[in-house]
C-alpha cells in the first residue's frame, strides 16, 4: 500500500486543476483509512481473540480482501485517470502548437509577400529625373523636332486617336 503514495502525492499536485483525478485519490485514501482502521480494531483484541479469529474464522480475511481488492480498483481507475487526462492534455498540446504553426506560417506568408512586393516595385528614378532636368537645362530645344511632325501635330489638335512612339530605353522619348 505504502509504495504507492508518493505517486499519488505526485498526481495530486500535477492534477490539482482535475476534480476528477482528485476525487479517484481521495477513494483510495479513504481505502487505506480503512484498511487501518480495521486492523487496528482488529489488532486491539486480545492474543487469543486474534489467534481465534486468524485461525477459525474467515471474517479476517474477507473483511481485509475486500479492502484491499477496493483498493487495487482504485488504483487502477487512478491510472485510466491519469492517463485519459494525458491524452486530453496531449490533444490540446497538439491544439496549440497547430494554431501557432498557423500563426508562423501566416506571418512567414506576409513577409514573402512584402519581400515579393518590394521586388516589384518600380524602381526610384529620382537620379534619371535629375540627369533630364539637367539636360534640358543645358539644351532648352531638345525634342523639338518631335513636335514639328505631321502625325504628332495632328495627334495634338484630336485628329490622330493615338500616337505611337519607340525608342530605346534611355535614348531620350520623354521631354516635357
Amino acid at each position: 500500500m505504502g509504495e504507492n503514495l508518493p505517486r499519488f502525492r505526485r498526481f495530486e499536485s500535477v492534477f490539482s486543476y482535475s476534480d476528477q483525478i482528485q476525487n479517484v485519490i481521495s477513494l483510495i485514501y479513504g481505502d487505506i483509512m480503512d484498511f487501518y482502521g480495521h486492523a487496528l480494531k482488529f489488532f486491539r483484541r486480545s492474543a487469543l481473540k486474534i489467534m481465534w479469529s486468524l485461525t477459525w474464522t474467515t471474517s479476517f480475511r474477507s473483511q481485509f480482501r475486500l479492502i484491499l481488492d477496493n483498493l487495487q480498483r482504485h488504483q487502477i481507475l487512478v491510472d485510466n485517470e491519469v492517463h485519459a487526462e494525458d491524452i486530453v492534455q496531449s490533444h490540446i498540446a497538439r491544439q496549440e502548437a497547430l494554431v501557432q504553426f498557423l500563426e508562423i506560417q501566416a506571418t512567414e506568408r506576409k513577409k514573402s509577400k512584402v519581400a515579393l512586393f518590394n521586388l516589384l516595385e518600380p524602381a526610384d528614378t529620382s537620379t534619371e529625373d535629375d540627369k533630364y532636368q539637367k539636360a534640358i537645362s543645358k539644351n532648352p530645344n531638345t525634342g523639338n523636332w518631335l513636335l514639328e511632325t505631321k502625325e504628332m501635330k495632328e495627334w495634338i489638335h484630336g485628329k490622330g486617336k493615338f500616337i505611337w512612339l519607340t525608342g530605346k530605353p534611355g535614348a531620350g522619348e520623354r521631354f516635357s
